[in-house]
Parts: C-alpha cells; sequence; structure tokens
C-alpha cells in the first residue's frame, strides 16, 4: 500500500519510537523509516564509519568471514563474501562501557577475533538494530560467546538464549572460580546497568 508524501510526513519520530521496540521497518512507498534509536546501537558503543556500507542482516545470511572491527565484546563487523555485516553474539552480554571488565572483555574479543577468518552460526534473523545475531566460531571450533562467559567476561544472556544450559554451566562456573567480573563483589548486570544510564 504506497502513501502520499504527506501521508509519510504525518508517521514521523512518534510512530518510529511506538515501533522500535518491535524491531520493524516500515516501508512506505519505497522510503524506509529507521527506528528511533538507530543513531545508537548501544549505549556507549562506536557505530561504523559512514563510509563502510552495512548490509541488512534480513538480506543475508553469513556463513563464514574475516573481523574486521571489533566495538565491544560482544559485537563486531565481519567482511564476507564482498559485504560487511554487523554481528552481535548470540546469548551472551558483555559488560558496558563504564562497568568494570567492559575494557578486558573488548580486549580478549580483539585478541580472538581481529583480523581472523570465523564461521558464524546464525541464530536470529537480526536485532532490533539491524545486526545479525550469531554464534561465532574461531577456527579450531571454540565459540567466542562461550569463551568469555567461561573467562568471566560475559554473562549468560538468558533472557535471549534460556534454554541453553552449557551457557548456564560456563556462567555457574566462572562465578563458584570467581573468574573475571565475579571477582568483584557485586558485578552489575550489563542490561540492568543500560536501563539505568537511558
Amino acid at each position: 500500500m504506497a502513501f502520499h508524501r504527506s501521508e509519510r510526513l504525518l508517521l514521523g519520530a512518534r510512530t518510529r519510537r511506538l515501533l522500535a521496540p518491535l524491531g520493524l521497518l516500515l516501508v512506505l512507498g519505497g522510503a524506509t523509516l529507521p527506528p528511533a534509536d538507530a543513531a545508537s546501537p548501544r549505549a556507549g558503543t562506536a557505530t561504523p564509519a559512514a563510509s563502510t556500507k552495512i548490509t541488512p542482516a534480513p538480506r543475508y545470511r553469513p556463513r563464514s568471514g574475516v573481523v574486521e572491527r571489533v566495538f565491544d565484546g560482544d559485537s563486531m563487523l565481519i567482511a564476507s563474501e564482498g559485504r560487511v555485516v554487523h554481528v552481535r553474539l548470540y546469548g551472551v552480554d558483555c559488560p558496558e562501557k563504564g562497568q568494570s571488565y567492559a575494557k578486558k572483555a573488548r580486549s580478549r574479543t580483539r585478541a580472538l577475533m581481529a583480523g581472523r577468518r570465523v564461521r558464524i552460526e546464525q541464530r536470529v534473523a537480526s536485532d532490533r538494530y539491524g545486526r545479525v545475531i550469531a554464534e561465532v566460531f574461531l577456527p579450531n571450533g571454540r565459540s567466542i560467546g562461550r569463551v568469555l562467559v567461561r573467562e568471566g567476561l560475559a554473562w549468560h544472556y538468558r533472557k535471549y538464549a534460556p534454554q541453553d544450559r552449557d551457557l548456564a554451566q560456563r556462567e555457574k562456573r566462572a562465578r563458584a572460580e570467581h573468574r573475571g567480573l565475579w571477582s568483584r563483589p557485586h558485578p552489575v548486570a550489563p542490561w540492568i546497568y543500560r536501563h539505568r544510564v537511558e
């Protein structure tokens, strides 16, 4: 169904704010309205350079690629078959910028992945920011997200991976051994921290 330009203007910021939490993209007469918060994928997260053309997740399912840039512990750009895809690690949540262990999580992810060829297993088409949600594996078969959780550099993100017993066990062991962020007396989960700073 096509709308005239004047009708599209009426569907402004308020409509985008209402639809953004649902992760919907509106396509109105050939014009795409981005989510209201598309300019900032995550609090404290760097955005890709304007010259980098990122392929939207629903249009492309990457299977492997080379990690070009690591934004934080759980978000990166991967070049795959001539495209650049923004990937968010499945089932894990690393500390946010400003939290303890955020820099260590990013550094560890960079050390494991930067410039390396990785295998990508997409779990969800995309999140509300258009990022591919995927489990990313090193050439030796290790899952980056699972390594981060086991080393105490990420939480098991139960909201989005509730049935993943392996992630739950890795987090439980990291807590018991006081690894990484679990060495702190009261670590704050990133999803709670993001809510506080918004």
